[in-house]
């Protein structure tokens, strides 16, 4: 029995030691093509000579492979006869940080419209094949710039040429292997503007003051006339989930909202509004969304915080939670505007010119107004003060 068990070990470790040599040799190679015009060719003349030199080669024109899933597996990546145009503002980012952890690029036949410089201007040079021209061996038909992982022809080579260049990238590839390790490259510290794309739900709108993105790409948003909104991503349509009876003069209304970290397991909102039912205490109240309206009667007002309805200039405030399911309530000062000072509150002891004096709100520790606020919501509808708020 014991021979036995010796035998299989020795077979197990033979079989994984085999595989290790096998995966040591082979590297992994992904072509991404455009779908604007027909690459057969190339691809045949990269298959062949990738397969001949024992790398797994995968050919596609679905630029959706362009993210860190399935870039931290590839040795090389070749992007043939692509317009930057054709990637989104997430794959740009996939490939910038491909880039980032030293992955090896080869781009055949790029380009790019002068205005996709400010979609990616690191990706941009090596697209736009023109501003290359100049530093080019054209003899070659190959440049290394400005970044020595990624490698341009600005036409397509004969098979000849691109073989000899392909077996000096796998060399060199096969000498430094990438680890695939992306978590060693931070981000930017803001995010660059090409990561962003605009999409308008509305052109008719009263007032709009906060919004939440669901899980679903639906678009919850408020009016300070008392709207709740609700944006259908797939079917671009919206539809009023709820109104509240606010007052809405001056900066006063429904100007407050946010979604409980729960929200897809208890329909949790948060709203924070001056009712008509009390014009002396904004409210913030939690409601539910059940079958996807407001639902008025689950109402629990968690905090009533006392103010002047006719000081609502600045009475305007916002609400969010954070990670820990805190809820933060920022809120305007509520007063006045000095008539000779049209540019900011004057501070002043005239009890009659009280409206105009900021030493009552913002600067006074007996009142909620002109802070932020931090709360910690219960399931009961009440709240306790988080450890470490001010006093």
């Amino acid at each position: 029995m014991r021979l036995n068990w010796l035998f299989y070990q020795s077979l197990a470790i033979l079989i994984l030691c085999t595989a290790c040599q096998k995966q040591a040799r082979e590297g992994t190679i992904l072509v991404l093509s455009s779908k604007r015009s027909d690459t057969t060719e190339n691809i045949e003349v990269l298959r062949k000579f990738f397969e001949s030199n024992n790398s797994r080669i995968t050919s596609t024109s679905n630029p959706d492979y362009l993210q860190e899933d399935t870039l931290h597996k590839i040795d090389i990546l070749i992007i043939n006869h692509l317009d930057l145009e054709e990637l989104n503002h997430f794959q740009i980012n996939a490939l910038e940080r491909f880039l980032g952890a030293k992955g090896t690029c080869i781009g055949i036949n790029l380009s790019a419209s002068l205005a996709s410089r400010y979609k990616s201007p690191r990706l941009y040079p090596h697209f736009y094949t023109d501003s290359l021209a100049s530093t080019m061996d054209m003899k070659e038909k190959i440049t290394k710039r400005p970044e020595e992982n990624f490698f341009v022809f600005q036409k397509t080579p004969d098979t000849k040429q691109m073989n000899k260049v392909l077996e000096k990238v796998l060399i060199e590839t096969r000498s430094k292997r990438r680890t695939g390790n992306f978590s060693q490259i931070g981000p930017d510290k803001l995010p660059p503007d090409y990561w962003f794309e605009i999409d308008t739900l509305s052109l008719s709108l009263n007032e709009p003051m906060e919004l939440e993105v669901l899980p679903s790409g639906d678009v919850i948003y408020i009016e300070r006339h008392g709207a709740i909104n609700r944006y259908d991503a797939q079917s671009k349509e919206i539809t009023v989930i709820g109104k509240l009876s606010t007052f809405a003069s001056e900066s006063n209304g429904l100007n407050g909202m946010a979604l409980s970290p729960d929200y897809a397991s208890t329909g949790f909102i948060y709203l924070s509004y001056l009712s008509q039912k009390d014009s002396t205490h904004q409210r913030i109240s939690r409601f539910k969304i059940l079958n996807e309206l407001l639902d008025y009667n689950s109402e629990k007002i968690v905090m009533n915080i006392p103010i002047h309805k006719s000081d609502g200039w600045h009475g305007t405030n916002a609400l969010e939670f954070d990670r820990h399911g805190n809820l933060y309530i920022a809120l305007g000062d509520f007063t006045l505007q000095s008539n000779d000072m049209p540019d900011m509150p004057r501070s002043t002891n005239d009890r009659e010119k009280a409206r105009h004096d900021a030493q009552r709100t913002s600067a006074s520790s007996n009142s909620y107004a002109g802070k932020i606020l931090r709360i910690h919501p219960e399931p009961d509808g009440s709240y306790t003060v988080p450890e470490g708020n001010l006093s």
